[in-house]
């Protein structure tokens, strides 16, 4: 199974209208996770240039993903008032809009290509294939991952023969990947929904929905999915091909909404004022609306219009970093590793005993002491193997730029280079608050600055988690 090789959790979202890229997704596949190429609204001979370009630039792990045509095209009748309203609209202000129209997004066509490429991974969004198409990518040597959105979904790529599931929870960016767009979709928060289709399916789960740090990653990891499909959290990388109009929102702290103003098919996107003049009338109709805005979306892209331009983006957009993809997975792996061994301390925590107030002030005292003596030797002897530090000082000084270390060798190696950088570093304790297997150390530390330093303890009476914080970095 390709999750079980990818040596990182993360898979990079298919991204398609844009920020999907062979560059995005080789970088990502480079890392040692599942890079995406998006299959929707490229024709297959598109298709095909990318996955030759993709595995020019990586021999790592590769995807496809596939929209699922709808059975027909939806009646002009249900969106025609819509048209007319937004061809009044566009008139008033001499802007371009296309004609509706039905397609199957070259499906067939794709489907021929990818049966003959043989990559890893298939996907598919909007909907679950006979079994016999799945059957057929198997035979030649692709993966099945069907993307849902309810427990109802689950159940039934399961039952076609789905080798994972994609979860997509509500709070993700671009189109809802529902089988059927309807006025009663059902909006399920990733974590739930996680946890009701881990209840009844034993498929591996690929978590989607506004994932954007390690903290969230871990949280999904510890609801039962295998990995993470993330896409907003890319969308800043240079390889992305993200237009300059949507990284600038991207960077703001702007709402999200979900909208069928510009396809037709209910979508996440950061709001902007056409998605709040024309959501409450947008009918179900796609993709016929999604040709219709078309050429409005383009040309305001071009002309940096924000306000006009279908800015598709997870809840959590804000939390997106301008850096080269293997940095943003690079970054996220760290966090996850410091966020589930922080959950593994607390539940150790949790656990502990109490810890008597003279036994922690005797602690501090011999702290003081071996730090003051600069003592690496004792100073860490009160420290458990597999501690997790965290201060602003490990970014300053270049040991990692998440601001925390993990282990005794580690943290050893950070308080070395402190010292060569303070050589006459001393420790001068003003106050301190006990808890029942905590203490919080107040003291002046070099040039005067004020720290606050809390230690939590484990059984064993050694330090499993220290965060310390200043008043201002010398």
């Amino acid at each position: 199974m390709v999750l079980e090789q990818l040596k990182v959790p993360i898979v990079l979202a298919p991204l398609a209208g844009g920020p999907s890229t062979a560059e995005l997704a080789a970088a990502v596949a480079s890392t040692g996770g599942l890079g995406f190429l998006a299959a929707g609204y490229l024709t297959a001979a598109e298709l095909s240039e990318r996955i030759r370009r993709t595995r020019e630039l990586s021999d790592g792990q590769i995807a496809a993903n596939l929209f699922v045509p709808g059975s027909s095209a939806a009646e002009p009748g249900s969106y025609q008032p819509y048209c007319q309203q937004l061809a009044r609209w566009a008139r008033e202000r001499d802007l371009p809009l296309g004609e509706p129209r039905y397609s199957d997004d070259d499906w067939q066509a794709k489907l021929e290509l990818l049966l003959r490429e043989g990559l890893p991974v298939v996907s598919f969004t909007f909907g679950c294939p006979e079994r016999q198409v799945l059957d057929a990518l198997r035979d030649a040597g692709s993966e099945v991952w069907i993307t849902v959105t309810s427990p109802e979904e689950a159940d039934e790529a399961e039952a076609a023969g789905a080798d994972v599931l994609v979860v997509q929870g509500a709070e993700a960016g671009g189109h809802r990947a529902s089988f059927i767009d309807r006025p009663d979709l059902p909006l399920y928060g990733l974590l739930p929904l996680l946890s009701l289709i881990r209840s009844g399916s034993p498929l591996p789960l690929v978590a989607s929905g506004a994932i954007a740090t390690g903290k969230a990653l871990a949280a999904v990891l510890c609801a039962g999915a295998r990995a993470a499909q993330i896409g907003t959290a890319f969308m800043l990388c240079p390889e992305a091909g993200t237009s300059e109009v949507h990284r600038a929102a991207l960077r703001t702290q702007a709402d999200t909404g979900l909208t069928r103003a510009f396809t037709g098919r209910l979508a996440r996107g950061i709001r902007n004022q056409f998605m709040d003049q024309f959501s409450s009338a947008a009918p179900i109709a796609y993709p016929e609306l999604h040709y219709v805005t078309s050429p409005l979306r383009r040309r305001a892209r071009e002309q940096g219009e924000a306000e006009l331009v279908n800015l598709w983006a997870g809840e959590a957009h804000a939390l997106a970093q301008p850096l080269p993809a293997v940095d943003v997975v690079r970054r996220l792996v760290a966090e996850t590793e410091v966020a589930l061994r922080r959950a593994v301390a607390q539940g150790a925590r949790s656990a502990a005993s109490v810890v008597a107030v003279d036994e922690l002030r005797a602690l501090a005292d011999r702290w003081y002491e071996a730090w003051n003596a600069h003592d690496l030797d004792r100073i860490l002897s009160h420290y458990a193997e597999d501690i997790v530090f965290s201060s602003p000082f490990i970014a300053a000084l270049g040991v990692d730029p998440s601001g925390t270390v993990i282990g005794k060798p580690a943290l050893r190696a950070y308080w070395g280079l402190a010292l060569k950088r303070f050589p006459e570093l001393r420790f001068e304790p003003t106050a301190a608050l006990f808890g029942s297997s905590s203490v919080t150390l107040v003291y002046r530390a070099v040039e005067g600055l004020q720290a606050a330093e809390v230690v939590e303890l484990g059984r064993d009476g050694l330090i499993v988690r220290a965060s310390a914080h200043y008043d201002r970095l010398p």
